[in-house]
């Protein structure tokens, strides 16, 4: 309860400030591996909505979280892997974002989304999969499908 109390404090700071915050995305975890390419696509959509001042990651944080067939785990473990590597690898951003895309193939299990504070400390951890409204309406097929869900999470998330 302390620590989703915390992250609700720093939520509201960043949508406080997020006119003049700066993010970096990392490169995007997508199926089985990592792709600048698709963060770089991320980016531009989230600069051209104006969310924050956003750039890429060319460091990938390359985290090691073991699959499992309960989703909150992997969601849960993926935070704190990232919120480790941040701790370490502080960026020099105002926040860092890491988002991970169950993706095979058209089929895309799981759209997962990390937000840490400079510190390292989370400010948003999301989950989106088939039993939700918003995944539901975008219906993802690909990675650039899954860009469209995050932007459109982080715009309804940042207007609470």
């Amino acid at each position: 309860k302390d620590e989703l109390d915390a992250i609700a404090k720093r939520a509201a700071t960043l949508r406080k400030n997020i006119k003049s915050a700066t993010c970096t995305v990392y490169p995007i975890h997508v199926g089985s591996q990592s792709d600048k390419q698709t963060a770089a696509q991320l980016v531009a959509m989230l600069n051209e909505a104006a969310l924050s001042k956003t750039q890429t990651s060319e460091t990938d944080p390359a985290l090691k979280v073991a699959g499992h067939s309960n989703e909150q785990r992997v969601l849960w473990d993926t935070a704190r892997a990232f919120r480790d590597f941040i701790r370490e690898n502080q960026p020099a951003t105002d926040y860092a974002v890491y988002a991970d895309y169950g993706l095979s193939g058209t089929k895309v299990h799981h759209v997962h989304v990390i937000v840490c504070d400079r510190a390292g400390d989370w400010v948003l951890i999301d989950m989106q999969n088939s039993h939700h409204p918003d995944f539901e309406r975008i219906a993802p097929k690909s990675a650039a499908d899954c860009n469209r869900l995050v932007v459109a999470r982080l715009k309804d998330w940042l207007s609470e």
